[in-house]
């Protein structure tokens, strides 16, 4: 991997291909492989530094499956699901 954004032309991954998080949402489960590209300037091997623009963060989005499924069931809102404490990890 060493060379690879040197000789790496293309990326070409896969999206929704966790059919348990398909179901467990209630949603479709593809039938057929959901593709997207990375561009080789999102390379960023080992070591390297990621370029963070004044006001972006990365942040984790979790969610209490149990309640968000059970407000879901009822036509409810379901942010409570996902604003405990600590469910947002960010930095």
């Amino acid at each position: 991997m060493n060379n690879f954004t040197s000789i790496g032309k293309k990326i070409v991954a896969i999206g929704r291909n966790f059919s348990d998080h398909a179901k467990e949402l209630g949603s479709t489960v593809p039938t057929s492989p959901l593709f997207f590209l990375k561009p080789t300037s999102s390379y960023l091997l080992q070591g390297g530094s990621v370029e963070l623009p004044k006001g972006y963060a990365l942040g984790i989005d979790l969610t209490a499956r149990d309640l968000q499924n059970e407000a879901i069931k009822k036509g409810l809102p379901w942010s409570a699901a996902k604003g405990f404490d600590t469910f947002t990890p960010i930095g």
